[in-house]
């Protein structure tokens, strides 16, 4: 469980510094779904 929040926790930080990337990968991701 702590790995999983750390994982998440660098995630959203690796989010912080690439926004725009993380909006695409987002981005993506929804358009898959549909």
């Amino acid at each position: 469980m702590i790995g999983g929040d750390y994982k998440v926790v660098s995630h959203q930080r690796m989010c912080s510094f690439t926004l725009r990337v993380c909006h695409l990968e987002y981005a993506v991701s929804f358009t898959m779904l549909i």
